[in-house]
């Protein structure tokens, strides 16, 4: 062989080298899914080899042994391989789940073990999984429950809706469930994670089962879910018009009674939505913070719980310090702050969470001269932190985050509020104290932890306190001030109804990052949240589509969905928000 011919051969072995080594996949899980993965691992269902390249997509062979693991942990029985029908594989795994019922082939002898799946296939299969454990996930379903539910493929539908009210099958952010997308490794643990906690038996689920703290997105209001098992714990219901929302995410996470119910102040935004949930769910314990207020909203939560205690044995109990014991190793505190103070939301119920090694904080409107008053009470060394008074200037005072030193921050407010919540000054604390800080501007929010870990749910968007005006002085609540604007490049050019396309440019001369901003139809009270790693290059433009023929291509144009928006019989405003909910565009 020439010297040139060696030469060529060298250059393309050595250009296929470099080729391959560019392929790679996360050797860490992403941080929403790194507690699940933790938790799973300490279980020990699966063999450490599939814990690796949490990013690549699964095939269906290594579904087949994800599949026959949880099985053999759900129902303690050794599955036996039985007759092979496949000719292109002879793996055990792939055969039992065969002869299990659980998978099938594509016909001709072959099972396509290489095929990757995806997440409406997983869905599928997964519970097929339970079912052939004879466990009951045939419960009622929640329906039309995301907003590419036209992309579910019909024969997956049942499965999918299934999945999800059982807890075992969550969207990607933004609402979407993204059904034809291949699932990924951490995924697909994420699922197994969750079908254990929820039907395992105790002597595998009470090994770092996990625990998931929702922030629930009620607009300028506050709600939140505590879900561990069996048990949950409500705080608040947003306003009155929030209360059907909170009752329609406690059915879809397959609640149908709670534990403890927390009134934390007498404030409409907090407590408007709770008669609502308590006309729909039994409640066994309603903690509230004591004091009237002359509100219909406080009169109607009042009857509410006069008639869940009279007729179903509620107990109601205003705030002191108590304990809760959720589990052996997580406890529930109130921490009495004291009561009768003129501003209302200074008699907030201040409670803790605490699991093994990892603390959430919960202060409701609480402001900063009584959180400084009562400092000595607050724990040292929290994890998370649900920001007082939606982030408003006039609470999370330094005191108080230097005692508890979080290291997660999440603000529930809602975009466009009169407020100006989260003020930049709350959020200038944070970023001083390196406290990664997230809002429910874009929608609601889970932290999941086992006890050693936590991470925050796929699609989160931490807050830039650089994309917040300064609002300068202290925020009161009688006033009503304008939504907080700010300068950008970026605008909204052109909002066609017909074809159902927003076009949007950056008109400067450096990309910016639209991380978490948001579009707003404002008669249709509808939202667009931009993907996580988005850019609109300088001078470029974006089109964000919507109806029948809507598509995408990631890069000039992105998918709402496929239903119309902006196809309205009266024209509808179009609204562009930064991640920090400032006003940046409208046409």
């Amino acid at each position: 062989m020439n010297q040139k011919k060696v030469l060529k051969i060298f250059a393309m072995v050595l250009i296929i080298c470099i080729f391959f080594s560019t392929i790679s996949f996360a050797e860490e899980p992403s941080t929403w899914a790194k507690s699940y993965v933790d938790g799973l691992k300490s279980q020990e269902v699966l063999d450490d080899s599939f814990y690796r390249d949490y990013t690549s997509n699964i095939n269906r062979q290594d579904f087949a042994y994800l599949s026959i693991s949880l099985y053999e942990s759900l129902t303690g029985e050794t599955l036996q391989e039985g007759e092979n029908p496949f000719t292109d594989t002879d793996n055990s795994y792939v055969i039992k789940g065969y002869n299990a019922g659980i998978l099938s082939g594509y016909g001709n002898g072959l099972y396509g073990p290489s095929d990757l799946i995806t997440r409406e296939q997983l869905a599928i299969l997964l519970i097929k999984t339970l079912r052939a454990a004879n466990i009951d996930c045939d419960i009622c379903m929640s329906t039309n429950i995301f907003t590419d539910d036209d992309q579910i493929s019909n024969w997956a539908r049942e499965y999918v809706y299934l999945a999800s009210y059982n807890g075992i099958l969550n969207g990607v952010g933004n609402n979407m469930l993204a059904p034809q997308d291949h699932a990924t490794r951490e995924q697909s643990i994420i699922m197994a994670k969750r079908i254990l906690d929820q039907y395992a038996s105790s002597d595998v689920s009470d090994i770092g089962s996990v625990l998931e703290v929702h922030y629930i997105d009620v607009g300028q209001g506050d709600s939140t879910l505590i879900k561990y098992e069996d048990y949950a714990i409500l705080i608040d219901a947003g306003n009155n018009e929030y209360g059907p929302v909170v009752v329609d995410y406690l059915k879809d996470q397959g609640i149908d009674d709670i534990d403890i119910m927390v009134a934390t102040h007498n404030h409409a935004d907090h407590i408007g939505g709770l008669d609502d949930v308590l006309k729909a769910v039994d409640v066994k314990t309603i903690i509230k913070s004591g004091g009237e207020a002359d509100t219909r909203t406080f009169e109607d939560f009042i009857s509410c719980c006069i008639d869940e205690s009279t007729n179903y044995g509620c107990e109601i109990i205003d705030d002191e310090n108590m304990t809760f014991d959720i589990d052996e190793n997580i406890k529930f505190e109130i921490i009495e702050m004291g009561d009768g103070y003129s501003n209302e939301n200074d008699n907030s119920v201040v409670s803790v969470l605490s699991y093994n090694d990892i603390d959430f904080l919960f202060t409701g409107d609480l402001e900063s001269d009584v959180e400084k008053a009562n400092i000595s009470l607050f724990p040292m060394d929290i994890e998370v932190y649900q920001v007082g008074h939606h982030g408003s200037n006039t609470a999370s005072s330094v005191e108080m985050l230097n005692k508890t030193t979080p290291e997660l921050a999440i603000i529930s407010a809602g975009i466009d509020n009169k407020y100006g919540h989260p003020h930049a000054e709350t959020l200038s604390k944070f970023k001083t104290l390196g406290i990664e800080t997230y809002c429910t501007k874009c929608g609601s929010l889970m932290v999941s932890t086992d006890g050693e870990t936590y991470s925050i749910g796929e699609g989160a968007v931490a807050l830039n306190p650089d994309d917040f005006a300064q609002t300068g002085g202290l925020e009161t609540e009688d006033l009503t001030p304008e939504p907080v604007s700010a300068i950008s490049d970026v605008s909204i050019i052109s909002v066609d109804p017909v074809s159902e396309i927003v076009t949007i440019k950056n008109n400067g001369n450096t990309n910016i990052n639209m991380n978490g901003w948001k579009l707003v139809s404002v008669l249709g009270n509808q939202t667009y949240c931009f993907p996580s790693g988005f850019s609109l290059g300088a001078g470029e433009t974006v089109k964000v589509t919507s109806g029948r023929n809507a598509f995408e291509d990631g890069v000039s144009t992105l998918l709402w969905c496929k239903s119309y928006i902006w196809n309205n019989d009266e024209s509808d405003p179009a609204k562009l928000y930064n991640v920090g909910g400032a006003l940046i565009s409208e046409k």
